[in-house]
């Protein structure tokens, strides 16, 4: 008897009802077909986008260095005046446990930032976690420390100013230049 109703008096033709339906069936569909088209044309771009960044980064790791350490001094310099003069070298405290018995590091965390200025003889301790300043020191070259030897000048180190020189086990440095 419904199948009678569906088909105007079993002549073939569908009723107003039916047509209704499949018509609404078939907007449903569609909708859901765009939807997945469009969500998987995002996910596309976004692919592309990242594959393009890693590529970057592979590519040219120093670029990515140098935008990390300009942002790193760009919020540094709101804290304290800094050399405007030269680039720093710049490089990350990776184990604080090698670093415990030198003065200037005490204090120091991992992933502190140490800021070198070789020409303004400065060394900067900073931790971007807390956005502070933890230790500021000046920078003596081995060249001055022998100067200051031969003269006979008794060598007084600040904290940074051996310290800072010695090839060190838990620093990595991040300067690409």
């Amino acid at each position: 008897m419904s199948m009678a109703k569906e088909t105007n008096q079993g002549k073939g033709e569908i009723s107003e009802e039916a047509t209704k339906k499949i018509v609404k069936r078939g907007r449903g569909r569609f909708i859901f077909r765009f939807i997945v088209f469009l969500l998987l044309v995002g996910l596309g771009i976004s692919t592309a986008y990242y594959y393009r960044q890693y590529r970057q980064l592979r590519d040219h790791p120093e670029v990515v260095a140098q935008d990390e350490v300009g942002a790193l001094l760009a919020e540094v310099s709101k804290i304290m005046d800094l050399p405007q003069d030269e680039t720093p070298n710049v490089a990350t405290i990776s184990d604080v446990e090698k670093l415990k018995d030198q003065v200037f590091f005490k204090g120091a965390s991992n992933g502190d930032k140490l800021i070198i200025y070789a020409n303004a003889k400065e060394a900067i301790l900073y931790r971007p976690s807390a956005k502070r300043i933890i230790q500021v020191a000046p920078l003596i070259t081995e060249q001055q420390s022998g100067m200051q030897a031969q003269s006979g000048m008794s060598e007084t180190n600040t904290q940074a100013e051996s310290d800072t020189h010695q090839d060190v086990d838990g620093v990595k440095n991040d300067s690409k230049e």
